[in-house]
């Protein structure tokens, strides 16, 4: 079992909040903010993995309605993009990316239970925007724009999370005796815009962070080797409610409920679409060392971590009612990188994450794609 959240929030004043606690990270994608019954795809796109996903700490948040505008205001949450502008600062125990305290996968077998530290502070901010809030201009009222940003210093903050494709298999890990040991800059841009039925959700992250090599001491000669890395993600998905409900940010309600032998309604039907996209920088690619025709690397492994992966998928999404959801998804992602010609011809267990032997590690073993991943998808999901 594990708890996603735990804070406490004051917030007496529209303008003035303070939450303190565990809570989601203000760097986070627009997916990871969304209430989860509210999700239109059946698991997050790269930008949300291209941040952290809960930290400890507090934060200072208001809400601003539009210039002129009487209208009263219903308190949502810390994180919210109700009304004309809005904006968070706070301090956290930074973590890396695609972590939540806790339980983090590594590689493909192996979890850390704990990223997070109070010793590595991270400053983190986000500022949202409907500039046509109130303005009457009906196909720009569901305009919103955002920019969310952090930075921190870790110091030997090792057993960095591996990232995962949309179909939640590890696509890139980092050699275990390597860290996150310096500054540490994220900067997520973000937008969405809904009109009637429609609805498009878009949003692009980077993670500049500097990693080090053998942070613990490992013997007489260690030499500490020491790179930047920049990664970039980036997402555009696309919703249509074809039973004509009004399309947003929140969570979609059936104009008619599911309700066939009484009033005759069958709830609401929304198709999805989207492209998402992972960028790892290859430059953690290049420090290796060759030794008895075996080939180590000392950040990442191009055989077993991938430089790119491009992911589409197509859903369909049936609302019986506000509680209650059916969905199918079809995903297929391609990958630059991530397997290697031992691997693929190993004598035991042939393949990209599988191989036996040290066919696969051999200095003769060259770099290819991985296969593309084909993933169809359902979930039945119950909220309350």
């Amino acid at each position: 079992m594990r708890l996603f959240d735990a804070f406490a929030d004051i917030h007496y004043l529209n303008w003035l909040g303070f939450t303190a606690g565990k809570q989601r990270s203000l760097v986070a994608g627009l997916e990871l903010l969304k209430n989860p019954a509210a999700l239109y795809s059946m698991e997050f796109g790269y930008p949300s993995i291209m941040a952290p996903n809960r930290e400890v700490g507090i934060t200072l948040h208001g809400e601003f309605g539009a210039p002129g505008s009487s209208q009263p205001r219903k308190y949502t949450s810390h994180i919210s993009f109700s009304d004309w502008f809005s904006y968070q600062v706070g301090l956290f125990s930074g973590t890396a990316d695609n972590t939540n305290p806790g339980l983090n996968p590594v590689t493909a077998t192996n979890f850390s239970t704990e990223t997070s530290t109070i010793a590595n502070k991270s400053i983190e901010a986000r500022i949202f925007a409907h500039p046509f809030q109130g303005s009457g201009i009906a196909p720009l009222e569901g305009l919103g724009i955002g920019f969310a940003g952090g930075y921190d210093e870790p110091n030997n903050q090792t057993t960095l999370p591996a990232m995962v494709s949309v179909g939640q298999n590890p696509i890139f890990t980092y050699v275990q005796t390597i860290g996150a040991n310096g500054a540490r800059s994220r900067i997520h841009p973000q937008a969405y815009w809904y009109w009637g039925p429609f609805g498009v959700l878009a949003d692009w992250a980077q993670t500049t962070q500097t990693l080090s090599s053998n942070l613990q001491p490992s013997g007489p000669g260690t030499v500490t080797q020491s790179v930047t890395q920049h990664n970039r993600a980036g997402q555009v998905q696309l919703s249509y409610n074809l039973t004509g409900e009004k399309n947003d940010y929140g969570l979609l309600k059936p104009d008619k409920n599911f309700d066939p032998l009484g009033e005759g309604g069958w709830g609401a039907l929304q198709i999805v679409a989207r492209w998402s996209a992972l960028r790892m920088d290859g430059g953690v690619f290049n420090a290796s060392t060759t030794s008895g025709g075996q080939t180590t690397y000392v950040f990442a492994d191009p055989r077993l971590s991938v430089q790119q992966a491009n992911t589409w998928s197509i859903g369909l999404n049936w609302f019986l009612n506000a509680n209650v959801k059916l969905t199918t998804e079809y995903d297929q992602t391609s990958f630059i990188g991530g397997c290697s010609t031992g691997a693929m011809s190993a004598q035991y267990n042939p393949g990209c994450l599988s191989s036996g032997g040290n066919g696969a590690t051999a200095s003769s073993s060259q770099v290819i794609n991985r296969p593309n991943e084909k993933a169809i998808m359902q979930r039945f999901q119950f909220s309350f």
